[in-house]
């Protein structure tokens, strides 16, 4: 409850005040100017001191320290909590947000809203906000979460018996890689594989995050891309209002979002801000990863512009998350049975597919036509029979219902490979998943992939268009975010996710209100989506970036993750 004992002035309701509740069924209206200080679950005002973190209204789960000064608002502890094995963790409270555009006045404008704004989501609603995602969990709308401030560090490591992935500051970053995997006889900075307290076996791969997160303890999880939604809006919402670097230390004009290690150690677009080599014998020797948390000025590295956010959620390594999957299948397709021709006819013996089925390309060929024409590519069939279809093109260039052109390409030889057609279904967690429950292998009923039991259908397809690697956020003055107060819509799920409305929402050239940050889509079967980019990915990093390209049992040492607890 929140503490309001020393504010007893009423006022007449206007649009600046704030609804607080004084006990079961009681409430007051109270200035936003006089609520400040020891208020417990309050987002604040986007563009000042403390925005985007707060108190944690509940009582704290065993091995959950508060900070000192984590409740007063400007101190660089502000909402920072520790677990017992040294995390460091941040609280973000409940919130509403809104989405404004009309193509001028207000372009993707984002405005959020308190638990003090709205007496429920039902009042929130009718305002036109809606309740984030972030905030739902077994079916329960939760006060807030808790979100790791640093990426993953190996902590209490024993070779064989114990390892934690910590959230520690300054600490060298593990990966999704046995690569970097620590022994009795070296230094490395450890991987997934070496997580293994609290009686976990991590695999070595994207999907060993989910028994890493564990490490740590049963109800921590892999955070999810809604967790990652709601950490981007916020960002978003504080650049927009802010004016210069004060409580925005990543402020700039026309480069205003957070910066990190996108280009070897320094932010591509801020010189100034730096980050520290690490000490263990993996990442020393290359020019990569930095240590967890180490960016000069700090603040310029967090959601928020302050000591008191989120940090490192661009570039350094890619985050594994959790909420969005795929299902697919693919068909070969064999040599010789791609005609030639203005509309060329692909014949695929007994294919089952429908016309306006989106399907991928994939595979390889031994042409470069063939690959300029076909391979990575988006296209939705028409003009099928039982055993041929046709593919027209699907872009966001305006020639949308191009038939798929073969007739300036030389016969087509698959030598040295073959093109798969791939049509896949994408699936988001159900509001009524546990995301602690959650697990991260594959068909179980609890599984993360190749699972529809806790998952509801998303509908993406406005999306995939181009090839997998040709669109960045933002065209133009276009609507990027979607809005919707339902939560059942289909847009609030893209929203839910952090994803863009439709094709006009991406681009080539991107904007910099999204920091042109990169946006590749695939058609992978046990997709397992990974976000922010790593040291090489230069503008393409940021808060926006995501690929959804990777499966479940990929592995790579650019990769890791952190973790969430929901109380």
């Amino acid at each position: 409850m929140p503490k309001i004992s020393e504010y007893t002035e009423l006022v007449t309701p206007t649009d600046d005040d704030l609804l607080v509740t004084v006990s079961a069924g009681v409430t007051k209206k109270i200035k936003r100017a006089n609520f400040l200080g020891k208020t417990l679950n309050y987002i604040g005002i986007a563009g000042t001191a403390g925005f985007g973190v707060g108190i944690c209204p509940n009582t704290l789960p065993a091995g959950m320290l508060a900070l000192p000064g984590y409740d007063v608002i400007g101190n660089d502890q502000y909402g920072n909590y520790q677990y017992s094995d040294g995390s460091i963790m941040v609280w973000v409270p409940k919130f509403y947000y809104k989405v404004l555009h009309d193509g001028s006045t207000n372009i993707n404008k984002v405005l959020i809203a308190s638990v003090y704004d709205y007496e429920n989501e039902t009042a929130a609603n009718a305002a036109g906000y809606a309740l984030h995602r972030a905030f739902i969990d077994g079916g329960v709308i939760k006060d807030g979460f808790f979100i790791d401030k640093y990426k993953w560090s190996l902590t209490a490591f024993v070779n064989g018996s114990a390892g934690i992935a910590s959230s520690i500051k300054n600490g060298n970053p593990i990966t999704s890689s046995d690569e970097a995997n620590r022994d009795a006889t070296n230094l490395y900075a450890g991987a997934f594989a070496d997580c293994i307290s609290n009686s976990q076996t991590p695999a070595a791969n994207y999907g060993g995050a989910w028994a890493a997160a564990k490490s740590r303890g049963a109800n921590f999880a892999v955070w999810s891309m809604f967790i990652h939604s709601a950490i981007a809006l916020l960002s978003l919402a504080h650049g927009q209002a802010a004016t210069s670097t004060t409580n925005c230390a990543w402020y700039l004009t026309n480069k205003n979002y957070v910066k990190g290690n996108n280009n070897y150690g320094a932010d591509i677009d801020d010189a100034t801000c730096t980050f520290s080599a690490c000490t263990d014998s993996y990442w020393a020797s290359r020019n990569e990863a930095r240590q967890n948390g180490s960016g000069t000025l700090f603040a310029k590295t967090t959601h928020n512009g302050q000591s008191c956010g989120i940090s490192d959620l661009q570039g350094d390594q890619w985050q594994i998350a959790q909420g969005l999957t795929c299902i697919s299948a693919s068909q070969s397709i064999a040599t010789g049975n791609i005609s030639i021709a203005a509309q060329a006819v692909i014949a695929i013996t007994a294919h089952g597919y429908s016309d306006g089925d989106i399907i991928f390309i994939d595979g390889a060929n031994s042409g470069t036509g063939w690959n300029t024409a076909m391979q990575y590519r988006f296209f939705t069939v028409s003009d099928k029979t039982a055993d041929t279809l046709k593919l027209k093109k699907r872009t966001n260039d305006g020639t949308d219902g191009n038939y798929l052109d073969t007739s300036a390409l030389s016969a087509y030889d698959t030598a040295n490979g073959t093109f798969s057609c791939v049509k896949g279904v994408f699936y988001t967690l159900k509001e009524s998943a546990t995301l602690k429950n959650v697990t991260g292998g594959s068909g179980a009923a609890t599984d993360h992939f190749n699972n529809t039991t806790i998952f509801d259908v998303v509908d993406i397809s406005g999306l995939l268009v181009n090839t997998y690697a040709s669109d960045l956020f933002g065209s133009g003055t276009n609507q990027v975010l979607p809005m919707h107060t339902s939560r059942t819509n289909n847009d609030y799920r893209l929203s839910a996710l952090a994803m863009p409305k439709d094709k006009n929402s991406i681009s080539g050239g991107g904007s910099n209100t999204f920091g042109t940050d990169y946006f590749l889509k695939w058609i992978r079967h046990e997709l397992c989506p990974i976000l922010g980019g790593d040291w090489s990915y230069s503008t393409g990093a940021g808060v926006w970036s995501v690929y959804l390209s990777y499966g479940r049992t990929t592995s790579y040492s650019l990769v890791s993750a952190r973790a969430c607890l929901y109380v």
